[in-house]
């Protein structure tokens, strides 16, 4: 959640956590969905599997790049 938030709000977490509309929102629109006010319109099932293809990427890059990344990269055998 903190990838996605950060990757797309571009700030730090927020005291409450995002309610699961706007979490879906955001997931979506790393696969492209616009949030239209003018639309009522709910993101498809594509943009969110895109979305969710890209929160994994995201969450790899965190996962290998990220403040904790040491713990991980000293774990491994190679």
């Amino acid at each position: 959640m903190l990838a996605i938030h950060r990757h797309d709000k571009n700030s730090c977490l927020p005291q409450t956590p995002p309610t699961l509309n706007e979490m879906i929102k955001m997931i979506a629109s790393l696969g492209g969905y616009i949030d239209r006010p003018s639309q009522n319109s709910h993101p498809g099932t594509k943009t969110l599997w895109i979305g969710l293809q890209q929160t994994h990427s995201l969450s790899a890059g965190w996962l290998a790049f990220g403040p904790e990344s040491k713990k991980f990269r000293q774990a491994r055998c190679v």
